[in-house]
């Protein structure tokens, strides 16, 4: 998911836990604004993406780097920015899961889709 930096959702791609978030990241349309700037979690370490994101779109993406990152190391002030941004990123998921009960009963996945779909939904109309 892809929040502005009010934790309002512009983006939101539904796929299984086991599948990679750089790999998703690959696939999403991405239609934000020329310079824009992604603040993602270590998940999204890829040098080759940030790049093509860079040259190819104008997006900079920012993940947080784990400490054996050794050449492309953020400062530590980048560090913490990174992290207070990934903080809006997080309250957002946590506020879509409240919504949600903690047992999902339904009798399809589509049914299970449209519950998902609608937390998410009551999520952004909740942030007009």
């Amino acid at each position: 998911m892809i929040v502005t930096s009010t934790g309002a959702p512009v983006e939101v791609v539904f796929k299984p836990g086991s599948e990679s978030d750089a790999g998703v990241l690959w696939e999403m349309e991405l239609d934000l604004p020329t310079d824009s700037v992604l603040y993602a979690d270590g998940a999204y370490t890829c040098f080759e993406l940030e790049s093509i994101l860079r040259e190819d779109e104008s997006i900079t993406l920012m993940p947080k780097r784990g400490k054996s990152i050794k050449n492309h190391r953020w400062s530590q002030q980048v560090q913490k920015k990174i992290s207070s941004k990934r903080q809006i990123v997080e309250t957002a998921f946590s506020v879509i899961t409240g919504l949600l009960p903690r047992a999902l009963i339904v009798r399809t996945e589509q049914g299970f889709w449209v519950r998902i779909f609608s937390a998410v939904l009551a999520y952004s109309l909740s942030l007009l």
